[in-house]
């Protein structure tokens, strides 16, 4: 008897060792785990390529966590994953469907890649792990949260997905390679890579979930030129390297820098109404062409070398102050808000009004007010320091606005005023035209005022 157990018990092991392909025949029930559903009769392993085809009666639900070697979906078939429960493959093929709650896994020790033309759809989750690849080309649908672990993603066709563009949350360790494909996802963060590996002009687009994520990886070029999009109302900090030069698009929410590079060397940076970037206490060379707004609310100064072209009613300000040193061109208003300063060197040629609402607009050139079509209001507690430089502007001072010159150099205002104003600073101040009025004129600071 213990020789017949013996020998039975061998035999089960050299038939579980040569068990390497098994298909779904589902002729008992949905269930995975037991062995009736199954072609050979036993339950797949992580040695078993396991395929699924079209056409059987029932189609597997795995309600328990398993792992298989490959598992092939063919047209029409369908893997549906239970929440809470994790499929882990080394690869995957086939054009059908995996939907449901839980989580596909895959990821390959032995770095065999996988191309999988079907569906994901429900609300799995997909974790890519191992140095491998993962080319996806289906149209997926998902709602679950993507995480590139290690290894890539690859987006396969122009019209491949990953994940439902407005709900889709792309963790990315590993890398993401559009491959020559725009792609839309819900939001990007982590500290892996983004690229291209085919030539052309791509878009990634981000966003569209409304949630606010920190990306400190890389967006590279590859070998294609890659454009960024934000959009939704949530908050997307870049912090890497970045050094990609396609154009940067502001289409909704805020664009916070979290590195000097953070726009890469960018074709050029546009902020639609209604939305920010945020230099944060980066500097930047991008050009800019704004309709919305450009602040700096970090701690640190900032500055802005490149260009900014005024699109419509532009504002800047923030908390944070900045140096803009390119010129500021364009036939719309600009508005300085917030508290702190900036200070505009670049000879402008812009010819909107100025209004500046709170902290303070510094001068660092003659031109640094646009042409003189425009005039400039200084709101109730806010200051235009004209910081040694000459104006021939027409200046409205509101209730506690100030002109002054805080520079070592003398500045002039060389344009009529109009009382009440306040005039101060530590350096010395030349009005050179009319000041008429009934109200007040007040001089502070230690300067000299010479009207």
């Amino acid at each position: 008897m213990k020789f017949i157990f013996s020998l039975l018990t061998l035999i089960q092991i050299i038939v579980g060792s040569v068990h390497a392909q098994t298909t779904w025949v589902g002729g008992t029930s949905t269930v995975w785990s037991l062995a009736a559903n199954w072609s050979d009769g036993i339950v797949p392993t992580s040695t078993t390529d396991v395929i699924i085809n079209s056409g059987v009666a029932r189609y597997p639900t795995v309600s328990t966590s398993t792992t298989v070697k490959s598992l092939t979906v063919n047209t029409g078939a369908t893997v549906t994953i239970s929440s809470g429960i994790t499929l882990t493959v080394e690869s995957i093929s086939g054009a059908g469907t995996v939907n449901g709650a839980g989580t596909l896994s895959v990821g390959s020790a032995s770095n065999v890649s996988s191309t999988f033309d079907g569906v994901l759809a429900g609300s799995i989750a997909l974790t890519k792990t191992t140095t491998a690849s993962l080319t996806l080309n289906g149209i997926n649908t998902y709602t679950g949260a993507t995480n590139i672990a290690a290894g890539s993603v690859i987006i396969g066709a122009s019209t491949a997905t990953l994940g439902a563009a407005t709900s889709s949350a792309v963790t990315i360790t590993g890398t993401l390679d559009l491959n020559g494909n725009n792609l839309e996802v819900g939001s990007i963060t982590g500290a892996g890579s983004i690229t291209s590996s085919v030539a052309g002009t791509v878009t990634l687009t981000s966003g569209g979930n409304n949630g606010s994520t920190t990306f400190s990886g890389i967006v590279n070029e590859g070998s294609g030129q890659l454009n960024i999009t934000k959009k939704g109302t949530g908050t997307l900090t870049l912090s890497g390297v970045n050094t990609y030069s396609g154009s940067t698009l502001v289409n909704g929410g805020t664009l916070r820098l979290g590195s000097n590079s953070a726009l890469g060397s960018t074709s050029g940076t546009t902020i639609a109404t209604g939305t920010t970037v945020d230099l944060n206490g980066f500097s930047t060379g991008s050009t800019f062409t704004v309709s919305g707004s450009l602040v700096n609310n970090g701690a640190t100064a900032a500055e802005a070398s490149g260009n900014i072209t005024l699109a419509a009613a532009t504002t800047i300000g923030g908390s944070g102050n900045v140096t803009a040193s390119g010129i500021i061109s364009g036939s719309f208003a600009l508005s300085k808000s917030g508290a702190g300063t900036w200070t505009l060197s670049g000879a402008n040629t812009f010819s909107g009004a100025v209004t500046v609402s709170a902290g303070t607009l510094k001068l660092g050139n003659n031109l640094g007010l646009g042409n003189t079509t425009g005039n400039t209001s200084v709101a109730a507690g806010a200051t235009l320091d004209l910081n040694g430089t000459t104006v021939n502007e027409n200046i409205t001072v509101v209730s506690t606005g100030i002109i002054v010159n805080n520079s070592a150099t003398d500045a002039t205002v060389s344009s009529a005023l109009v009382t009440p104003v306040n005039l101060g600073g530590t350096g010395n101040l030349y009005i050179t035209n009319i000041i008429s009025g009934t109200g007040t004129l007040a001089k502070s600071g230690t300067g000299m005022l010479v009207l």
